[in-house]
């Protein structure tokens, strides 16, 4: 594993909690990373800045104050206080850039959407003409959080379903964030839409939907919540606040096929915190993603163990200052990211074996 000190980039260390912040983030809140490389070391770097040969573990986490950021530094903080070992999260350029910084070793865990994980690997959609290994990137680790993506519009509009907007002045995903090659993936793949070319698509930052759908500069734009509809952000609160909204939704012609193209990157959800009459008691198709961790096959299982028991014994401590993190203690929540296809860190392997949450469809990385 790495040292702190990056041969390529310098790092600005935040304070005494030891996080790293890199050059070159950009804004999303869910999320986008660059890295750098550094030192070696199978079990675990020996930090040579003073900490005694304490074992160091990087987290490329998501750009400064994203959500991922925000989990990063909340489990950083517990790691260090009830272990030996020294996570350090640092900020990256998200999730998007985070898969190369995986294959340049720039840290030695990341933290991504797990189909943007698979996708790598298969050299499919996004990373069509890529040539990642599962070598190089890492093993499946515990999952942090879901994203559930869609489009809203006003309560009084004439747009019902996606097909509606075609021509129609459109802020969908941020330029920049990770979400939206998935989202743009989703509207070409499964609803034949090109939100470049079938609509007039503003690229708006988050913080200015609200304004933009209340002045009807726009007739829908991205929302998302997390955890199952459960947690709305303050952006998303703020324009629920300002606007009567209801979910865009797939048209019945072409629900079953955008489902047999999406697999379970497409469900329908209930919102179930909302005061909106449009969405109350309403099912919403969502491009749902689950965010989660890869670690570097010369990560020690035996330190990456520790990092997880630590995670899940002081969960409430992290869900405190991190509330987008899932209760990982939950079984259903740990292991919501994993795939049946790509090995597990043994790490995190023998921790699900000894909580009794081990699938035997799965296989472990290096056996």
């Amino acid at each position: 594993m790495r040292e702190l000190t990056s041969r390529r980039r310098v790092l600005e260390i935040v304070g005494g909690t030891g996080a790293v912040a890199l050059a070159g983030c950009t804004g999303g809140t869910d999320d986008n990373g660059n890295g750098e490389d550094g030192g070696n070391g199978e079990d675990g770097s020996d930090d040579s800045g003073g900490n005694g040969g304490q074992t160091t573990i990087t987290l490329g986490t998501s750009s400064d104050g994203s959500s991922s950021w925000t989990i990063g530094q909340a489990m950083q903080a517990e790691v260090q206080r009830n272990t030996d070992i020294r996570l350090a999260a640092e900020r990256t350029d998200g999730y998007a850039s985070n898969i190369g910084l995986a294959a340049e070793d720039g840290v030695d865990v990341i933290m991504v959407f797990n189909n943007m994980y698979r996708d790598a690997i298969e050299s499919q959609f996004n990373y069509e003409g890529e040539d990642y290994e599962v070598e190089d990137l890492g093993w499946q680790g515990m999952s942090t959080l879901s994203g559930e993506y869609l489009l809203v519009t006003s309560e009084d509009s004439d747009v019902e379903y996606y097909r509606d907007l075609e021509g129609r002045d459109v802020a969908t995903f941020p330029t920049g964030t990770g979400i939206k090659p998935q989202f743009d993936s989703f509207m070409n793949r499964a609803l034949d839409l090109d939100p470049e070319e079938d609509m007039n698509r503003l690229d708006l930052p988050y913080t200015d939907h609200s304004s933009a759908l209340s002045q009807e500069r726009v007739d829908a734009c991205g929302f998302f919540t997390h955890n199952n509809g459960e947690i709305w952000s303050g952006t998303w609160q703020e324009l629920s606040a300002q606007n009567d909204i209801r979910p865009v939704q797939i048209h019945p012609d072409s629900l079953e096929e955008a489902k047999e193209t999406m697999g379970n990157q497409l469900r329908e959800q209930e919102f179930p915190v909302v005061d909106q009459e449009g969405f109350n008691g309403v099912e919403a198709p969502c491009v749902f993603l689950v965010g989660f961790t890869v670690i570097d096959q010369d990560v020690s299982a035996e330190a990456w163990y520790e990092v997880s028991e630590a995670i899940v014994e002081n969960i409430e401590e992290i869900r405190e200052a991190a509330d987008l993190l899932w209760d990982v203690s939950a079984e259903e929540n740990f292991t919501a990211g994993i795939y049946e296809d790509y090995p597990v860190h043994p790490g995190v392997a023998n921790f699900l074996k000894d909580k009794g949450w081990w699938d035997d469809n799965w296989t472990v990385g290096g056996e």
